[in-house]
């Protein structure tokens, strides 16, 4: 028997979690049982050429800015028929418009299996929206949760069978995040124009609204009333990079503060962070944050999804509440003038990321959770010598 062809549907191949998780895990499929293809909502992001280069095809929906536009039949109807073609076996979904067209494409084409993700905490506006998830879950064989937050999120305002509902944790490959040496970090600062003893505290992520990244400069001006030798660094780009900016020249802070834009040494600049933090106001199971713990950075994050699955207040982290700029401004403090307290944090946290959330676990409980659906569905396993 031939090998099992998956179509990963996502909504586009820019920079994020869900995108830097997807391109993961198909390099890491066992290319002899497994064959993917990836589809995209709209061919955006310089992640598709990254996804390319592994030899795994990537196709368009096609899908402009609305799921429903007046040739949406015409192209779910193309989608189906190359899916039928390809023989495709299991459709699996990221993110919510990429649920929704792989859910119908993959009904239409009569693809024996469908697994839909889930990765935040993102609650749908209108009525019409959470009957259309409602649907889209009850029709897949598996709803894949990226954190027992994610899990209980979906079974509450979702309305989905637990029963359905599968958690499988993020996870980071080892040595992802490689330490500089002292003279690489020294060079690291310079080129940011940042000096030998500066403070510095980063966050990584991109500027949209639920990243909570206003609370990150009202933090900021607290710690720099106490703090002056401490650079700001925002890394990421976003639909709000232009409100924030103004935000921090109102905030009389814009020369403490630097806005990186998007980076592909994201691994590298946590090198040079004192300490990490995420000011998230809804959050799934962050990748940012667990590199950020690999690289035995000390870590300020909100209590919201995930991040309580991953920091333990106090021992691997300091957690505080979500939209409270003063009590995230108290801990950044505490951390940059307790360097021992801020290090053994650090140490800490490295050794529980490793030791919990490798990436091999996650591609091995994926890969798993593809074997079983098969076999519930009759379809046998290529045989591997």
């Amino acid at each position: 028997m031939g090998r099992i062809r998956i179509a990963y549907f996502i909504d586009h191949l820019k920079v994020g979690g869900a995108q830097r998780h997807l391109i993961d895990l198909v390099r890491g499929l066992d290319r002899d049982r497994f064959d993917p293809q990836v589809w995209l909502l709209r061919r955006d992001g310089h992640l598709v050429d990254e996804i390319e280069a592994l030899e795994i095809p990537v196709q368009t929906v096609g899908v402009r800015n609305r799921l429903i536009e007046a040739n949406s039949a015409w192209i779910l109807g193309r989608v189906s028929r190359q899916l039928r073609r390809d023989r495709v076996k299991i459709v699996h979904t990221y993110l919510s418009d990429a649920n929704v067209v792989g859910a119908v494409a993959s009904m239409v084409a009569r693809i024996p299996i469908l697994l839909v993700s889930k990765r935040s905490l993102d609650r749908y506006a209108k009525r019409s929206q959470r009957w259309t998830h409602y649907i889209v879950n009850c029709l897949s064989d598996r709803v894949v949760a990226n954190a027992q937050a994610i899990k209980d999120f979906v079974v509450r305002h979702e309305g989905c069978p637990v029963e359905k509902i599968v958690v499988i944790p993020n996870g980071i490959k080892k040595g992802a995040t490689p330490l500089l040496s002292n003279g690489q970090a020294r060079a690291m600062r310079q080129s940011l124009g940042l000096g030998p003893s500066e403070h510095i505290v980063g966050t990584i992520g991109r500027l949209v609204w639920k990243k909570g990244h206003e609370h990150f400069l009202e933090a900021a001006s607290t710690v720099l009333r106490q703090e002056p030798n401490t650079t700001f660094v925002m890394v990421g780009d976003g639909p709000r990079r232009r409100e924030l900016e103004q935000y921090a020249q109102d905030l009389g802070i814009a020369q403490q503060v630097r806005f990186l834009g998007q980076r592909v040494d994201t691994q590298k600049l946590l090198s040079i962070f004192d300490t990490f933090v995420l000011p998230s106001v809804i959050e799934g199971m962050p990748n940012a944050l667990l590199e950020a713990l690999a690289a035995s950075r000390p870590v300020v994050v909100t209590d919201v999804g995930g991040n309580g699955e991953i920091v333990t207040d106090g021992q691997t982290g300091i957690i505080v509440p979500p939209r409270d700029p003063l009590v995230m401004a108290e801990s950044i403090i505490r951390l940059l003038r307790d360097r021992d307290l801020a290090r053994q944090l650090g140490l800490n946290g490295a050794h529980f990321v490793t030791e919990h959330f490798h990436f091999d676990r996650t591609l091995d409980a994926m890969q798993s959770l593809y074997e079983e659906v098969l076999s519930e569905n009759g379809i046998e396993m290529p045989i591997t010598s």
